[in-house]
């Protein structure tokens, strides 16, 4: 990520829970390379100036639940390899992916999105599942009638053509 967030993890894991983060000119928090959280739930961001947390799509569902966010691009994950079965926990932003996000593996990998879990696929973006070397790879996304998942469009006038696809 260009700039950090006001805290920034790298290559380690960390434990955040009932926190309060605020008046980032950038993101809440960055999580690059290897970065993750062992916990990350009871927290609160708001009045950043893009993200409330930037963070691989390979570690993003180490984000846990009963988070309050407040951003401008949500959760903004960084296009990485996923290769194993994680889910993607319902928050109070959506997440933005801004890179192509690729699932997969030899044994199997599965992205599963909880109810109420928004996506918004930036220009160009594409989410794969089962690419190359790494042929297993798969969606479960299982909204209810009042807990919808919807994967859409970033832009802020959206129309046909503005992400690439899933596959």
């Amino acid at each position: 990520y260009q700039n950090y967030g006001l805290v920034h993890v790298q290559d380690s894991k960390v434990s955040m829970e009932n926190c309060h983060i605020r008046h980032s000119e950038y993101h809440g928090i960055t999580v690059v390379d290897e970065g993750q959280f062992s916990s990350f739930t009871g927290n609160s961001i708001a009045s950043v100036g893009e993200s409330a947390i930037a963070i691989s799509s390979e570690y993003a569902h180490t984000i846990g639940v009963g988070n309050e966010l407040d951003a401008l691009m949500g959760i903004q994950v960084k296009g990485r390899h996923i290769t194993e079965s994680v889910t993607w926990h319902r928050q109070s932003v959506p997440y933005y992916l801004l890179q192509n996000v690729n699932v997969g593996s030899s044994t199997g990998a599965v992205l599963t999105l909880e109810p109420g879990v928004e996506i918004r696929m930036g220009k160009n973006a594409a989410l794969t599942f089962g690419y190359g070397d790494k042929p297993l790879g798969t969606l479960m996304a299982e909204g209810s009638p009042s807990d919808h998942i919807v994967i859409t469009s970033a832009a802020a006038t959206p129309s046909p053509g503005d992400w690439e696809y899933i596959r």
